[in-house]
């Protein structure tokens, strides 16, 4: 089967894990105190003290010389994740509101008071159409689609390339918030072989 584009109206719906509760803390914060926030909570809770006490000067030093060249959120992210790779630990990862791991982990764990408090002690949601994502360098691929979903009926498939959604890059949370209960449109490459 050639490449095909595939472009697909969906129904924005809600499944999983309300946003607004998750975006509750919207104080402007820099780059520098978060990244300082994050490498006191490491040094503070990290399994291995006696790795910390070794190996986290260094590794802190070289991501933080970089953070002058971050300009957002999504070059945050990553920065402060390569950083925690570096100390070998599974589990260990940094998530915002714009990933799905976000929402399923505080609806795993919403039963503790400072994660509930995130989400107001209500139900953890987030928009979704029903599909998981993975990507590859500056490409989107569904790695899962949920059962019984909206992508499910409109016929998305493992290994189908997110073009766009509304015609901008997809995010995952990012590119549906806003249209919650809405339409939104999908443009997909649909590979040879699927599954």
């Amino acid at each position: 089967m050639k490449n095909k584009l595939i472009v697909l109206a969906l129904s924005v719906c809600l499944t999983l894990a309300v946003v607004s509760h998750a975006m509750a803390d919207t104080t402007p914060r820099s780059y520098q105190d978060l990244f300082e926030e994050i490498v006191n909570l490491v040094k503070e809770h990290f399994y291995n003290p006696d790795q910390i006490i070794k190996d986290f000067p260094a590794i802190q030093a070289t991501y933080r010389s970089q953070l002058a060249h971050v300009s957002s959120q999504k070059e945050f992210s990553s920065l402060v994740n390569k950083m925690l790779h570096e100390l070998k630990a599974s589990h260990t990862y940094y998530l915002t509101p714009d990933d799905y791991e976000y929402y399923q982990l505080g609806a795993l764990f919403s039963n503790i008071p400072q994660i509930g408090s995130l989400f107001h002690g209500q139900e953890v949601l987030y928009p979704s159409v029903g599909v998981l994502t993975l990507t590859l360098g500056e490409r989107v691929f569904i790695a899962y689609v949920l059962d019984g979903s909206v992508a499910e009926k409109a016929g998305l498939l493992k290994g189908d390339e997110i073009l766009s959604v509304n015609g901008k890059p997809y995010t995952p949370i990012a590119s549906l918030r806003s249209s919650i209960k809405k339409d939104v449109t999908f443009k997909m490459r649909r590979q040879g072989n699927c599954s």
